[in-house]
């Protein structure tokens, strides 16, 4: 305790370094219980008391930091230089397919356009085909009598059935000379001239029972006319390629005109595919009477060809 009392007022955490050497030499292993008694609480209570100190030795004194320096302002940026427009894109040509020439090709046919509108192919009704009572075969010429009858006026009966629609078929009669044509253009009957010049012979679109007839007055025929040829035709045969193969039950009768009586009949059946008009027969004066003659001729052209073969002039 004697020697606690010999201790400085309060040191400073500065001075004990120097305090501790100071009192080295007087501390001894005897000592060392009673001081840790006596010397070491007080000096830690003056440690702990101790004020701090206001300035440090001169030789421990830390040197003041120089302040900072300011940091230098950043150059400002420049600007970032207008990026130029985009030049304009010159517009592309205008592309021209150019078609190859082939050398030495033959140009495609030009597709030819009918004046007049095609047909409807529909399935027509079914022709009821009469009966024949009095036929007679090709080339059976037959007397008919009409003056035993007493009959002037007799009816000439037209019939057959076509599967196809297109298949126009027209009855017509040509008035014969000597010389085996027509004496003027008025000897051809048919659907666009309905009567010849002297009245005789008379065109009908249709019968009772038969698709056309044409009727002949024997009383008003010409003097000079020696027969009387029935004629079949297909309307447009040879350009829509039609004939009488598209046919069947094809028929003539003459008919008294009085009373519908049958006379005689003739039927042709199915002609051929290479047929595209028809001679079906002749009415002929011989010595006095009149005798019909079925031909049955078929051959191959239109109704100008057979107006061409008997002398008819055609506009």
């Amino acid at each position: 305790m004697a020697y606690a009392e010999r201790i400085h007022p309060p040191l400073s955490r500065n001075m004990l370094p120097e305090e501790l050497n100071r009192i080295r030499p007087a501390l001894s292993r005897d000592s060392l219980p009673d001081m840790r008694e006596s010397v070491m609480p007080a000096l830690s209570d003056r440690l702990l008391n101790a004020p701090e100190a206001t300035s440090a030795p001169q030789h421990h004194q830390a040197q003041p930091i120089p302040p900072r320096p300011p940091m230098p302002e950043h150059p400002p940026m420049p600007e970032h230089p207008t990026m130029p427009e985009h030049p304009t894109m010159p517009e592309h040509p205008t592309m021209r397919m150019v078609q190859p020439t082939t050398p030495n090709r033959t140009p495609a046919p030009t597709l030819q356009v009918p004046s007049q509108p095609m047909r409807p192919t529909v399935q027509p009704p079914p022709h009821r085909m009469p009966p024949m009572l009095m036929p007679v075969a090709r080339g059976q010429k037959t007397a008919l009598r009409l003056q035993e009858r007493g009959c002037t006026r007799i009816r000439f009966g037209f019939g057959w059935h076509t599967n196809d629609a297109r298949c126009d078929v027209d009855a017509s009669a040509f008035l014969l000379g000597e010389s085996g044509r027509v004496l003027s253009d008025e000897g051809f009957v048919f659907y666009g001239q309905q009567a010849s010049s002297d009245g005789s012979v008379r065109f009908q679109p249709s019968g009772a029972d038969d698709r056309e007839t044409i009727t002949v007055d024997t009383a008003r025929i010409d003097p000079r006319i020696r027969k009387i040829v029935f004629v079949l035709t297909i309307d447009e045969a040879l350009t829509q390629k039609l004939h009488f193969g598209m046919l069947q039950n094809v028929y003539l009768r003459i008919l008294d005109d009085r009373d519908g009586r049958e006379i005689l009949s003739y039927p042709l059946g199915n002609a051929f595919e290479n047929v595209t008009s028809m001679t079906l027969g002749e009415l002929y004066l011989h010595q006095g009477q009149w005798k019909f003659n079925p031909v049955g001729n078929g051959v191959h052209m239109d109704l100008a060809g057979q107006c061409a073969l008997y002398g008819v002039t055609l506009a």
